[in-house]
């Protein structure tokens, strides 16, 4: 998901495009949002929403602190807000 990388750049960017496509859509920008969105979404991939695997282990107390559950719910409005637009742009 959007943090494959170790140093957690792809949730870091993911949260930044996703916040960028919000404003895009709060603009009334829907096809640039969806981009946006979109691009976020690239970022997730087929990953479980955690580090690397080699380093997985270290961060254990990321459930703890519901990090991985905050994450999973950004994937998830993001989602939803681009699904949302497509049928706003595609009834």
């Amino acid at each position: 998901m959007c943090c494959r990388s170790p140093e957690g750049r792809d949730r870091l960017r993911f949260r930044e495009i996703a916040a960028a496509a919000r404003s895009l859509e709060t603009a009334g920008r829907y096809v640039a949002a969806a981009n946006a969105y979109t691009i976020a979404l690239e970022l997730v991939g087929e990953e479980v929403p955690r580090s690397d695997e080699a380093i997985a282990g270290r961060y254990v107390w990321l459930d703890g602190e519901q990090f991985l559950v905050e994450i999973e719910h950004a994937v998830v409005d993001t989602a939803y807000r681009l699904a949302m637009l497509s049928i706003r742009e595609h009834p």
